[in-house]
């Protein structure tokens, strides 16, 4: 078992995602994301949050709450054993916020799996 299987269980049992990854159909199905379109090219994704979340300590869920999931990810500081797997041809994805309840994902190139991407990063606070 990888040292990081543990921390991975643990965040997958205590903190959402935005998209869920069906493992029996490879659909992706909403979670704190609730829809999405995604541009002609396929590098773009705007994500519609779901409203009316907390967190455990009562905090409401928010786009700032997406934008600090990324930035720590992808602090070498942090260094997260997600950040490689969360990345497109070795670059980063840029992740900006339209309002409090959008966010926009924009691919370095194009990704065949598309968002499904997004089921292995837990949402922090």
């Amino acid at each position: 078992m990888a040292p990081q299987a543990a921390e991975e269980l643990l965040a997958r049992l205590t903190h959402a995602t935005l998209v869920r990854l069906n493992r029996v159909t490879g659909e992706i199905e909403p979670r704190l994301a609730r829809e999405w379109t995604t541009s002609p090219d396929g590098l773009t994704w705007t994500l519609r949050l779901v409203e009316d979340v907390t967190f455990s300590d009562g905090a409401p869920f928010s786009a700032s709450d997406v934008l600090f999931s990324f930035r720590a990810l992808y602090d070498e500081k942090v260094a997260s054993s997600l950040a490689s797997s969360l990345r497109v041809g070795g670059q980063p994805l840029v992740v900006r916020a339209l309002d409090a309840h959008t966010v926009v994902v924009t691919f370095p190139s194009p990704f065949a799996p598309g968002i499904g991407l997004l089921d292995a990063l837990p949402i922090l606070p």
